[in-house]
């Protein structure tokens, strides 16, 4: 008896699995990767130049007052595929220049050494996987406040499985040499996280998820897989940086991080 016993829970065990495995088959995986197709230019269209001060995301330039003006209209880019927009440029202080923060298309590659803010859209070797094009990520805060993000264009919430993250260019030359603004040397107790808060259909915070592209003063120069799954069906996502290391001003390292090949579940 014990052993049939043994068998039917074996046996209802296979069954679950395979079960399981037919699910995962039957799963519309869409990614958002950034790259046009033959013989059209959405993608490549919104790539600013130069990186820093391009009209893109910054409007025209005053030298009377120093400022930019913000873009002729906001910085927003829409994914047909997964159904993925960005919020735009984030709006500070009455106005709305890359520099307050916002999510940047990007194609520029730079060593590290040598990179700074005008390199702010630079990767070492452009995209995941060897691709060509990527997303550049700048700010930090609290999930309440006005930060990068994603969402929707359909307000359906779904599960975003996974997306690729790496370092920029700038913030690995700023956290191996520092600066000449007194901007610190990371030490091997130091870290820079990038964090994702979601938010489901009626603007409730789902969960969390972080990742550390330097963690132990050990900073990553590769892209990295980080697992979203765990924020569950989400409608939004936004993000944010935080460092082991802060002043008066915040974080003391650039609030960079890029981004690629983001995986929905349809």
């Amino acid at each position: 008896m014990l052993q049939t016993n043994k068998f039917l829970l074996l046996a209802a065990v296979c069954t679950l699995t395979f079960v399981a495995c037919d699910d995962d088959d039957d799963q519309d995986i869409r990614t958002l990767t950034f790259e046009d197709a033959e013989g059209q230019s959405y993608w490549a269209d919104l790539i600013d130049s130069p990186e820093y001060g391009g009209a893109k995301l910054y409007g025209e330039y005053d030298q009377a007052t120093n400022m930019y003006s913000g873009p002729e209209k906001d910085y927003v880019w829409a994914d047909e595929n997964t159904l993925l927009k960005n919020n735009g440029i984030v709006e500070a202080w009455g106005s709305k220049v890359f520099w307050n923060g916002g999510m940047a298309v990007s194609n520029y590659t730079h060593a590290a050494d040598g990179a700074s803010y005008a390199n702010q859209l630079s990767t070492l070797s452009g995209g995941h996987n060897g691709s060509k094009n990527f997303c550049v990520s700048f700010g930090s805060g609290e999930a309440s406040d006005n930060l990068p993000a994603i969402y929707f264009s359909d307000s359906v919430a779904r599960v975003i499985n996974k997306m690729y993250v790496a370092n920029t260019s700038y913030v690995i030359n700023s956290m191996t040499n520092g600066d000449d603004y007194g901007t610190p040397k990371a030490t091997e107790t130091d870290f820079f996280k990038v964090l994702a808060y979601g938010f489901d259909a009626a603007g409730k915070q789902t969960a969390t998820a972080e990742i550390y592209l330097t963690q132990n003063g050990e900073i990553s120069t590769e892209w990295q897989e980080w697992n979203l799954a765990g924020l569950g069906a989400v409608v939004s996502v936004k993000f944010s940086v935080e460092q082991s290391q802060k002043n008066d001003y915040g974080n003391v390292w650039p609030n960079y991080f890029a981004f690629d090949d983001v995986e929905v579940v349809f």
